[in-house]
This record gives structure tokens, C-alpha cells and sequence, in this order.
């Protein structure tokens, strides 16, 4: 038997070796605090660039 790093102990079948790779389930806090952080950085963005004062200022002006 011999290791690989990120992968499981392969098992000897005879001439055959099976390998499996190790997958983790789900997300630790840090990378979905990380997302989420990117993301409202994003969205704070497209807020300024829309500037929505601004656009309410132009629709409701009577010109």
C-alpha cells in the first residue's frame, strides 16, 4: 500500500490499484463569511454606481 497527499490509501487488487480521492462535505465558516463578504462589496457597488436618489430625482422631475 502506498499514500498519496489528498488522496486515501490505495488498496492493491492484485495488478490493479484503486485510488479515491478524498472529497469534504460542505464549507467552513471562514470561506462562507469570505463569499459573503465579496459579495456585499458587489452589490455595495452596483448600489453606487445606480445612484438611486438620482434616478428618483429624474423621474419625478415634470419636464
Amino acid at each position: 500500500m502506498f499514500w498519496l497527499p489528498g488522496i486515501l490509501p490505495a488498496e492493491e487488487y492484485g495488478d490493479t490499484i484503486c485510488i479515491v480521492r478524498v472529497f469534504k462535505r460542505g464549507f467552513t465558516l471562514i470561506e462562507l463569511l469570505v463569499v459573503i463578504g465579496v459579495l456585499a462589496v458587489i452589490a455595495a457597488g452596483v448600489v453606487a454606481l445606480i445612484n438611486p436618489q438620482d434616478k428618483i430625482a429624474q423621474a419625478n422631475e415634470w419636464v
